[in-house]
């Protein structure tokens, strides 16, 4: 009941009251000592979204940047307008490069909630080892969104643009582990067997994927 009652409230943020809503939640955690994890992730989440860079610019400080609610609050925006979010990190000329490849793994990861498409064509533009670093939480986001035929189409379509070069076999190698994981977690032999098919008509299986997998 509180949670439902908790989201109901955040459904109702905005510009005007997301700042003083964020404030209650770091007011409540200090006051009782409870870690309010959830709390966090949904409030500065819809702060992105509803606030953009005025939410952004809570935690555009070094230390802070890459602290849960600043990426949290990065990826909340991206959620909704990725090219205002790209263009306030490209903006951030005194980011390290640490913190930037952190907020552009939220920023790509986000975009997939607004524009599926989008979001791949912004990955594909970035530098080649920005994007290297964005893969991982790329793929994830990709598959809650468009489960496993999503990642296959994005498969096919980097190794047929890119095939032999280091992302195709970073994309490669995200996708098999992606899709492999839940067959072996659940340990699964009929699920994992379909996948490893399925991957193996797109690109040859390294065996130390599999090894891995295990």
């Amino acid at each position: 009941l509180r949670r439902q009652l908790v989201l109901e409230l955040y459904a109702r943020m905005d510009a005007s009251n997301f700042a003083e809503m964020v404030g209650a939640v770091a007011r409540v955690s200090l006051e009782t000592g409870r870690e309010n994890s959830d709390e966090w992730l949904v409030a500065n989440t819809r702060a992105g979204q509803v606030g953009g860079a005025a939410a952004m610019e809570k935690w555009n400080k070094p230390g802070l940047r890459t602290t849960d609610q600043g990426r949290q609050t990065m990826w909340g925006w991206a959620s909704v307008d990725p090219e205002a979010a790209m263009r306030w990190l490209d903006a951030a000329t005194d980011i390290s490069p640490g913190e930037r490849a952190a907020l552009l793994g939220c920023l790509t990861s986000g975009a997939v909630n607004c524009d599926v498409e989008q979001a791949k064509k912004m990955l594909a533009d970035l530098p080649e080892q920005e994007r290297m670093s964005c893969v991982t939480p790329f793929i994830r986001h990709l598959v809650q969104n468009t489960g496993k035929e999503g990642a296959m189409d994005w498969l096919k379509s980097v190794v047929s643009s890119e095939n032999g070069s280091a992302y195709a076999r970073r994309v490669s190698e995200q996708v098999f582990d992606k899709l492999i994981w839940s067959g072996a977690n659940q340990t699964n032999a009929a699920s994992m067997t379909a996948d490893l098919e399925r991957i193996s008509g797109v690109v040859p299986i390294d065996e130390n994927w599999i090894v891995r997998s295990m």
